[in-house]
């Protein structure tokens, strides 16, 4: 509606300016309200004219209606009997009934329009009337339209005047109107409803509660959290910069580009802070968004769940890719209620041996219980420590060997064999722990080195 203090700058000029012009012209005080009551005289006639306008046009309407239903009411009646279903013989007494139908509602709008005459001569008389009261009235302010030196100038100042007192004048009974709203509002209304929305989330959470433990060391994580980004989209990025928004609405709320601090604990209050804050008529907004546009920005869902998983004090997305993996690979199992084998690559990629025998290795034993694990490695911790049944040893022969590409042998660990250099097969010449220990701990002089190194 306009800046009040900068509306009534404009006034004090204007008034002013009128009264630098009207002391140095001969119009006395007298003068000045003789020539306002003949300016509303005028204001008041024109507002009549008007008026008198206004009925002319209205009684027009009616007589063309009025005029126009003889032949409406003949096709009504036509349209409406046309739907009688009656034998040939009956048709004389319809006909009859139709005219005599048509005759009496004719009879009765003609008398209507007797009884209730439309004056409109009278009316326009009337109008030609006020207008030459008006011409009088006008006339009778030339002599004090000559006292003035610069009349147009004059003439045109007040209008301008006018104006922004009207326009100010607006402006202050919207503010009481404001004040009165303000009076019935109840914000904590606003605060109840939306709490019912964060409440729906923290329920989401609670019910996620059963299935936070996974298996034995592992924890399902959920969260809710607040999008920052749509967030600041939807509403930060409207309000008018004239300020930072941690100078609006605090520190404690958003930082210095404009970032919602959200914290789950302080999240309903720091909301109706900033409600109240808009509330206060304090602040504008940008690209044409009113109060209404923002107080729905505030309050539209920008709540997520969020899920993360937990194995000692460890988070997913703060582990190794090789621990990372292990989790992942922990998690499908608990969670999968399939009953078929379970086939893995190398599981050991990316760990060390300690994680690899005190996670993975417990976690197999544990699960093969369950389900059959087939599973390809290189770590003696997986192989040996996860007391596995059945151990296959793979062999990729030579091109010119004479011999298959790739050969295998399985058995259990407890199956031993002296090795024995001239049998031609290389898996044949010793035992399933004997392979066992060259492939995966390098022979048994590279294993009894290592522990004389050791030291055990």
């Amino acid at each position: 509606m306009g800046d009040k203090k900068a509306i009534q700058v404009s006034i004090d000029k204007f008034s002013s300016a009128l009264k630098s012009l009207k002391s140095k012209s001969s119009l006395t005080d007298d003068d000045d309200k003789q020539m306002k009551v003949i300016n509303q005289s005028i204001v008041d006639k024109i507002i009549k004219k008007d008026v008198l306008q206004k009925e002319i046009v209205l009684n027009d309407s009616i007589y063309k209606i009025t005029n126009g239903l003889n032949q409406k009411i003949e096709h009504f009646i036509i349209d409406e009997f046309s739907n009688i279903d009656i034998l040939e013989v009956h048709k004389p007494i319809l006909e009859k009934h139709k005219k005599l139908l048509s005759k009496e509602l004719v009879r009765v709008i003609e008398n209507y329009k007797e009884i209730n005459p439309l004056k409109n001569k009278k009316l326009l008389e009337k109008s030609i009337e006020i207008d030459t009261e008006i011409e009088i009235l006008k006339k009778s302010l030339d002599p004090y339209n000559e006292k003035i030196q610069d009349k147009n100038k004059y003439l045109g100042i007040e209008k301008v005047l006018k104006e922004e007192q009207l326009q100010l004048k607006n402006i202050l009974a919207k503010e009481l109107e404001i004040v009165s709203q303000k009076s019935k509002l109840n914000i904590n209304k606003f605060i109840v409803i939306y709490k019912e929305l964060f409440d729906v989330y923290e329920k989401i959470k609670t019910l996620n509660e059963p299935y936070k433990n996974i298996g034995k060391d592992l924890e399902l994580i959920t969260d809710i959290d607040f999008n920052t980004k749509k967030f600041f989209d939807n509403f930060s990025s409207f309000i008018t910069k004239n300020q930072s928004m941690d100078k609006i609405f605090t520190d404690s709320i958003f930082t210095m580009d404009s970032k919602f601090l959200y914290k789950k604990v302080e999240h309903l209050k720091n909301v109706e802070f900033i409600l109240n804050k808009i509330f206060s008529m304090s602040i504008t907004f940008n690209k044409k968004k009113d109060l209404k546009d923002m107080i729905k920005a505030l309050f539209d869902d920008y709540f997520e769940i969020t899920y993360d998983l937990k194995q000692g004090n460890d988070l997913l997305n703060n582990m190794s890719p090789g621990k990372k993996g292990i989790v992942l690979f922990q998690l499908f199992l608990e969670v999968s209620s399939l009953k078929v084998p379970i086939l893995i690559d190398q599981p050991e990629d990316n760990l060390d041996n300690r994680t690899v025998y005190k996670t993975l290795n417990e976690f197999i034993k544990n699960k093969k219980i369950d389900r059959q694990i087939i599973m390809v490695s290189h770590n003696s911790n997986l192989v040996v420590s996860t007391d596995s049944e059945n151990i296959i040893v793979a062999n990729q022969n030579g091109l010119n060997s004479g011999m298959s590409r790739f050969d295998y042998i399985n058995g259990a660990l407890e199956e031993t064999k002296i090795k024995d250099e001239n049998e031609p097969n290389i898996l044949k010449q010793q035992g399933i722990r004997e392979h066992v220990c060259e492939i995966l701990e390098g022979g048994v002089e590279a294993f009894k080195k290592r522990e004389e190194k050791y030291n055990i």
